[in-house]
């Protein structure tokens, strides 16, 4: 497994090119595999007791992964961490009511803890 992760990591830096911009892709371990994920394919990322589902349009995928992992490897100006089981693209978020978001058919809640962090990036976004 710390194997895997080492190959899952090299692959996840190898994904960004030489000016250090943005990646566009991840590798997460899935059952006895690398599974390349495109970033602009994630809807969100729930937390399933000891795996993360992530979540995309075509399929959902399962991996050991952490979430402290997975969020060091994501870039934060496009996905934020919004309760202690979600992550959620910025981008695929559709609207905010009542501190729930709503992607596709999903409402996902806001907890406390990440409200206001939460908020200050929206509010940080819209003044870009």
């Amino acid at each position: 497994m710390k194997s895997i992760n080492k190959v899952a990591e090299f692959k996840t830096e190898q994904s960004k090119d030489k000016n250090n911009n943005t990646k566009d892709s991840i590798f997460v371990n899935t059952e006895y595999r690398l599974q390349r994920i495109e970033l602009r394919g994630i809807l969100y990322i729930e937390g399933m007791k000891d795996y993360l589902k992530i979540v995309t349009p075509e399929k959902t995928i399962l991996t050991l992964q952490n979430f402290k992992g997975i969020q060091e490897i994501l870039p934060p100006d496009e996905f934020v961490r919004i309760h202690k089981s979600f992550i959620v693209a910025l981008n695929k978020i559709e609207n905010i009511e009542r501190n729930r978001i709503k992607i596709g058919k999903t409402l996902i809640p806001i907890s406390d803890t990440y409200k206001i962090a939460f908020y200050n990036l929206i509010d940080k976004q819209n003044r870009n």
